[in-house]
């Protein structure tokens, strides 16, 4: 089995809908495009499988994308349009937030779209730390402490509705409530 990493660019989406791949015979300048090169190797049942396999490329991609940047984002953006919460839909101002940690996450796992929501800074916040989740019934969970405090200041609806999940997002969902949410908090 070979293994190869393709760039993508503005055509991206498209690809990923399509199950194709594209890419121009030749940049901007009329040069050579490396990508398409590459691209034309690629066969039926490539990809990347073992961690120890993986090159300085894939590796650097992974960085990236924890960084808030690359596929991981661009994956999310595939899937989601706005914030549940907040309704905000300017992709500049949201941040691509896993459901499933990074630090508990396969690589594929990091990177995988269905693993990720589209929220609002301080929603992004909550959401990591674990003081809200997402219900199978599409509701917001909060922990008393946040609802009590913030809710209001930051301008929340606790009876928001967030809308239905992909059956991939509502497995991550699942791992997110049943470990990064903070059910010891709902007790209080």
């Amino acid at each position: 089995m070979r293994y190869w990493w393709v760039n993508q660019n503005q055509t991206y989406r498209a690809e990923t809908r399509g199950c194709f791949m594209w890419s121009p015979k030749q940049n901007a300048n009329g040069a050579r495009n490396q990508f398409y090169e590459n691209m034309r190797e690629v066969s039926p049942g490539d990809t990347i499988t073992d961690r120890e396999m993986i090159g300085p490329t894939f590796r650097e991609q992974l960085v990236r994308a924890r960084r808030g940047q690359g596929v991981f984002r661009s994956n999310v953006l595939l899937r989601e349009t706005f914030c549940r919460v907040t309704r905000v839909d300017v992709p500049r101002h949201l941040n691509a937030s896993h459901m499933k940690p990074w630090r508990d996450a396969t690589d594929t796992e990091r990177l995988d779209g269905a693993n990720g929501l589209l929220l609002s800074p301080h929603i992004d916040h909550l959401f990591d730390e674990g003081y809200i989740t997402f219900s199978a019934s599409q509701e917001l969970v909060i922990v008393p402490e946040v609802r009590d405090k913030l809710l209001d200041a930051w301008g929340i609806d606790a009876g928001v509705r967030v809308g239905e999940f992909s059956r991939e997002q509502s497995a991550y969902l699942d791992y997110h409530r049943a470990n990064v949410f903070k059910h010891q908090l709902l007790g209080r």
